[in-house]
């Protein structure tokens, strides 16, 4: 089925040596529902109409324009953003790669029917293939050469799994629907070891330290596990499961809770604090090793990542931290690109974005601005 296409004290501890969570620059913002792209890839490039001063007032400037392989009707779900790669998926299961450099397709497959539901994608080193890029349906992985798109091999899962990856090597771990939360290794295409809870999982585990994973489950059950060997380390419970995508600042787990709570814990499975809300929280909290950013009714919020304190609160903004320029923070509700002074919280501009399904950054500081648009264009911005 591959449509190979050539060419074309606590505070100092947990701050020393922390990075920003790459959760920031992986999702943020649930895809908008639209009609699907137009037939046409020269209807698909009309019907996107760049606002050019209104990301100018951001601090970026256009790139170049590209165009993944999009069957009409069918629509951009996900975009995994690597430093030499662009691995781009649509609705009906089609991968596209890219080329970051100018938006050239390198290559394009279909590796399973539009039925198919996919959860997540990786790359990893495979003893037996080399670089590959790995692509996660809900009952098997597709291992494909980086390269030139060839399937080196497909492997089942032992459970149907709902949410992924965390990458540990040559293995990924995944959420599955019955609450296992599940190590599958690659260069073997089996289970690794699995820890069992109530509920699903029905968004990505992520780390919170060099060797432990965190994820909760439907029902509010919070597991700290060290992923190397499966041990469970800490567990927690919460009132409800998740309303979001999970934050960590690779040493402490931010759950933002339909129970209205936001949430903070320690590796060990400790709460380190909580900060009570009037209506269930929906927006992924954005962690730094000293801010944890996240909308709630209130507004843009920014607490303290050790205490939960408040620093400020930006009444009028609202949506996800998806990166930082220069002192500004960029903000994203799915419509409405806000740019926030950090220290402050004051909005220091507001532009309408029309036509954007989703957005991604290749890295949280200054980092490059790939727009998705609805009508499936790929539009890469650089900072100016």
């Amino acid at each position: 089925m591959n449509r190979s296409i050539p060419s074309i004290c606590l505070r100092s501890l947990l701050c020393a040596g922390v990075a920003v969570s790459m959760a920031a620059c992986r999702s943020v913002i649930t895809p908008t529902e639209t009609g699907g792209v137009p037939e046409s890839v020269s209807q698909r490039d009309r019907d996107f109409t760049i606002p050019t001063e209104a990301y100018r007032n951001l601090g970026y400037r256009m790139d170049w324009r590209g165009f993944p392989v999009i069957p009409a009707g069918e629509r951009i779900e996900r975009l995994d953003i690597f430093p030499d790669s662009l691995v781009v998926q649509e609705s009906s299961s089609g991968v596209t790669v890219m080329e970051p450099a100018n938006g050239s397709i390198r290559w394009a497959t279909e590796p399973a029917s539009r039925l198919t539901k996919f959860v997540g994608n990786t790359r990893v080193n495979d003893p037996r293939y080399g670089d590959v890029f790995v692509i996660a349906s809900e009952a098997e992985v597709y291992l494909f050469a980086t390269q030139t798109g060839t399937l080196l091999s497909r492997q089942p899962f032992q459970k149907v799994v709902n949410a992924g990856t965390v990458t540990i090597g040559n293995s990924g771990i995944y959420g599955t629907a019955t609450g296992e939360l599940l190590c599958h290794q690659y260069s073997h295409g089996a289970k690794m070891w699995g820890v069992d809870a109530s509920g699903s999982f029905e968004h990505p585990p992520v780390t919170v330290g060099p060797s432990v994973v965190a994820a909760v489950t439907t029902t509010g059950r919070i597991l700290m596990v060290d992923m190397t060997v499966g041990r469970l380390i800490g567990v927690a419970q919460i009132f409800d499961g998740p309303g979001a995508e999970l934050g960590s600042n690779d040493s402490i787990l931010y759950v933002a809770s339909l129970d209205q709570s936001l949430y903070a814990f320690l590796p060990t499975g400790s709460q380190l604090w909580r900060r009570r809300t009037s209506l269930p929280i929906r927006s992924q909290p954005i962690a730094t090793p000293d801010t944890v950013y996240c909308t709630i009714d209130e507004g843009l919020t920014a607490f303290d990542a050790i205490t939960g304190d408040t620093r400020w609160t930006a009444k009028d903004a609202s949506g996800v931290v998806i990166g930082r320029r220069r002192a500004n923070l960029l903000v994203w509700n799915g419509s409405t690109m806000f740019l926030v002074d950090e220290q402050r919280g004051d909005i220091v501009a507001r532009e309408d974005l029309p036509n954007v399904q989703f957005i991604r950054m290749s890295q949280f500081e200054d980092g490059d601005m790939y727009v998705v648009s609805t009508t499936g264009v790929i539009a890469k911005f650089v900072t100016r």
